[in-house]
């Protein structure tokens, strides 16, 4: 899913986050995870038989 705000701030903050409830929640110290941030943007999220941009297009010819 794309969430149109990947960037390196936010996989800064995202990474803290997921390693802090890893380790708190699951016991995993943060040392042996690895996580990558990657948006596939709408071009390439497929739904309803189409793609997420044609979907956003097509409601942005409705408004």
């Amino acid at each position: 899913m794309s969430l149109f705000n990947t960037n390196a701030e936010n996989s800064i903050i995202w990474s803290k986050a997921f390693s802090d409830f890893f380790e708190e929640k699951l016991g995993v110290p943060p040392d042996r995870a690895v996580m990558a941030f990657l948006d596939a943007g709408p071009d390439f999220i497929g739904m309803k038989g189409t793609t997420a941009s044609v979907i956003r297009a097509n409601a942005a010819k409705q408004t």
